[in-house]
């Protein structure tokens, strides 16, 4: 029995130590206004060809959930390709829409193709998927920025907590995006919420994330984040 469970899990290993061989970079793309191309790095760090294909896909939010779809804004080429070991390839991520009032959002979709020689367990193979963000700036919505040091403004975002819920609303020209969510209470003390990204809320969307019942949350306290790519975290102003 434990034989088998050792096998098990060396198999398991096995698998994520062949699909984590799909690297991509950046993790973030934005066009500025009269940009048209970016660039998209495929990387294979394994032993073994990888075929990838990438998609491009519009992104809204309705009713707190993440909605893509279809679009002909946003195209990557190539779409489908094989990449050798230890050898990247390029893909050019392509503007169609140059002509913008607002910020618009889209997501690049990467995804680890089925291969022959890929190890399996009872017909299951795993792959890897990559949703990379992509933002096109509008001239008019891209956030001033005084000082890169400080911490990135918040005009135009409401933050609030009811029901165990952490609700943003981003009535501002730009995107927000939360990472490294924690609470101070009234003692000072720096309590973990959720590590790592938290999540994004689009411009004129309302998103909210639950936040554990086991934090009693006091109005003497609050919350803070990392917004966007600072490198400071910041207190997130309650609203009531």
């Amino acid at each position: 029995m434990i034989r088998g469970v050792i096998l098990f899990i060396l198999s398991l290993w096995a698998m994520f130590t062949h699909a984590a061989s799909l690297q991509v970079a950046p993790i973030l793309l934005e066009f500025n206004p009269n940009e048209k191309i970016q660039e998209l790095w495929l990387m294979n760090t394994g032993d073994e060809t990888i075929r990838a294909q990438v998609r491009a896909k519009s992104w809204t939010q309705k009713e707190n959930q993440n909605v893509l779809e279809d679009t002909k804004d946003l195209i990557a080429s190539p779409m489908i390709l094989s990449i050798q070991p230890g050898q990247k390839q390029l893909v050019r991520v392509v503007k169609l829409n140059p002509t913008l009032t607002t910020e618009q959002a889209f997501r690049l979709i990467v995804d680890e193709l089925p291969s022959d020689k890929a190890i399996k367990i009872n017909g299951v193979q795993l792959l890897l998927q990559y949703s990379i963000p992509v933002f096109f700036k509008a001239p008019s919505t891209q956030p001033v920025i005084t000082d890169p040091k400080k911490p990135m403004s918040l005009n135009g975002v409401q933050f609030s907590f009811k029901d165990h819920q952490l609700i943003v609303k981003n009535q501002s020209s730009h995107y927000i995006r939360l990472s490294q969510l924690n609470y101070i209470d009234e003692t000072g003390k720096n309590i973990p919420v959720l590590g790592g990204l938290v999540g994004y809320a689009l411009v004129g969307q309302m998103m909210q994330w639950p936040i554990p019942k086991g934090i009693a949350i006091s109005p003497k306290g609050h919350f803070e984040a990392l917004i966007n790519s600072d490198d400071i975290a910041q207190p997130l102003p309650l609203t009531p």
